[in-house]
Parts: C-alpha cells; sequence; structure tokens
C-alpha cells in the first residue's frame, strides 16, 4: 500500500508532463522567441537583466548602485564617528 501511492503520484507527473516532452525546441525556436519584441516575460527579463547590446541601464544596475551608495554613506558615518570619538573631542 506504501508504494502504490509514489507510483500514482509518478504516474499523474508522466501523464501532466507529456506535452513538455513533445516539444521540439532546438536553436531555431530559441532564436525566434528571442526576437518576438512583443511577449510581456521576455520584457521582464530585458528589464531586469537587460538586453545583449551593452550601455543600456537595467533595474539591477540601478539596484547595484544604490547599494554601493548605501554603502559608502554607511561606512562614511561609522567611520567619522569613531575618529571624531576617538580624537577625545566627544563627551558623552
Amino acid at each position: 500500500m506504501k508504494l502504490l501511492k509514489p507510483l500514482q503520484a509518478v504516474a499523474l507527473l508522466c501523464a501532466v508532463s507529456c506535452s513538455v516532452f513533445a516539444a521540439d525546441v532546438g536553436y531555431q525556436t530559441i532564436s525566434y522567441a528571442v526576437q518576438k519584441t512583443g511577449d510581456l516575460s521576455r520584457q521582464v527579463l530585458v528589464m531586469i537583466f537587460g538586453d545583449v547590446e551593452p550601455g543600456q541601464p537595467t533595474l539591477i544596475d540601478s539596484l547595484f548602485a544604490m547599494l554601493c551608495t548605501v554603502a559608502l554613506v554607511w561606512f562614511l558615518v561609522v567611520t567619522l564617528k569613531s575618529r571624531y570619538q576617538g580624537a577625545g573631542w566627544y563627551n558623552a
């Protein structure tokens, strides 16, 4: 009885995935999918990761620039605060 449930699950997964195995994916189909500019999923991926052309700003570029700016400000605040306290000018 314990073996019946896993076998049913495997059979169900094979039945559901038969359409995936039927798709013939080659270089031409991938090349055609890259050239479809009206596809929303492609537009989201281009927005996040950027297009193949260099020099275009992407979401990842903007997030990385913002993260670097915040890290630089935090580093400067901590460094200047510790220097100020170490010099003896700060009386807490």
